[in-house]
């Protein structure tokens, strides 16, 4: 995979030493100092994680109907398939709204289980790498991975993650998140054109990993994703989607049959997404609202700081936005699992 992507040009390794920004004049400057870089990216990130300002979701009357987190009764009543939406909306939330009821299967199920054990705690953490990067406010995953070897500060751990996740409470400790500039194409330092990884505290992300694994084996069980969704998926590679592509074209070729292929790139897919419209989507599929909240909550207090090549800024930003920052953020357990049950 590293000798495609360097032949490919695609080195997203290394922090950046400079970035290429807009002026007042809409002209790109460089910026190679530790203040201008840090406020180039600050400015950028700020603005891709506030994209989805504007959307019907986000505005009277759904935000006062839903909230913030889709906790509210009437976010009960569209999962039930009860809900009437109001006459003036737009055609397109409505037509998702009815989308969002919750499939029988999953009535008829048990909810998700809240409960995260000391052997599942262990297992979880022996599968990690301790070179993976998180917040650098928090213990890292060495630390965690050293303790679960052993019972006594793996069950203490495990309490750490239970009671957010079981509660929806938020640990201000956990509100923290680190941004990381990589380059999508090598020698391409212009800041819209970069690729931010959000490093989030180790435990809060650990619990972001459990949601998003088993709200996607609880999807899977029961038969509650469609067949055309290869993203997130375990046992579907993009292989077989490229191959049924070509398969699908050859028979409309071969039938001299009618038909047209969208080929879409969903533009910062992970950075718009709307958390109460997520928690809807998570909540369809069977998982409680607590371990949600939890996630989307700290999320939106999150004070971002920006980490370059001459260290992590001082300032941050992020938890004073009204409405909040919102988005999954690449770098989120999560992230995958959430954009694959939303679209």
């Amino acid at each position: 995979g590293r000798n495609v992507r360097r032949i490919m040009g695609k080195i997203n390794s290394g922090s950046i030493t400079m970035v290429q920004a807009r002026n007042s004049a809409g002209e790109y400057v460089k910026c190679t100092t530790k203040q201008s870089i840090e406020h180039a990216c600050m400015v950028e990130n700020e603005e891709g994680f506030s994209q989805s300002e504007g959307t019907p979701f986000l505005e009277y009357p759904f935000l006062d109907i839903f909230g913030m987190f889709g906790d509210t009764e009437a976010a009960q009543e569209v999962l039930a398939g009860t809900y009437e939406p109001p006459d003036d909306i737009d055609n397109y939330a409505r037509l998702i709204l009815r989308e969002l009821e919750m499939p029988e299967a999953i009535k008829q199920a048990p909810p998700i289980s809240l409960i995260i054990t000391t052997e599942e705690n262990q297992q979880a953490w022996n599968k990690t790498k301790e070179r993976t990067s998180s917040e650098p406010a928090d213990l890292h995953f060495g630390h965690h991975i050293a303790a679960a070897k052993n019972k006594t500060l793996a069950a203490f751990d495990a309490v750490l993650r239970q009671i957010p996740y079981a509660t929806g409470l938020s640990p201000t400790w956990w509100h923290y998140a680190t941004d990381v500039e990589l380059l999508k194409k090598a020698g391409v330092y212009i800041v819209e054109k970069m690729r931010t990884i959000l490093l989030l505290c180790a435990l809060f992300n650990m619990n972001n990993k459990k949601l998003g694994r088993d709200m996607m084996w609880h999807a899977e069980k029961h038969n509650t994703l469609p067949r055309e969704q290869y993203g997130s998926r375990k046992k579907h590679k993009s292989s077989e989607a490229a191959f049924n592509k070509r398969l699908t074209m050859d028979t409309l070729r071969q039938r001299r049959q009618s038909g047209a292929l969208c080929a879409n790139d969903a533009k910062s897919c992970y950075d718009r997404i709307v958390h109460n419209i997520a928690t809807l989507c998570m909540r369809r599929l069977g998982v409680q609202i607590n371990p949600i909240k939890c996630m989307f909550s700290t999320l939106q207090g999150a004070a971002h700081k920006i980490r370059t090549a001459y260290g992590v800024s001082d300032k941050t930003y992020g938890p004073e936005r009204d409405p909040p920052l919102q988005g999954i953020g690449q770098g989120n357990g999560c992230g995958p699992a959430g954009w694959a049950v939303i679209s």
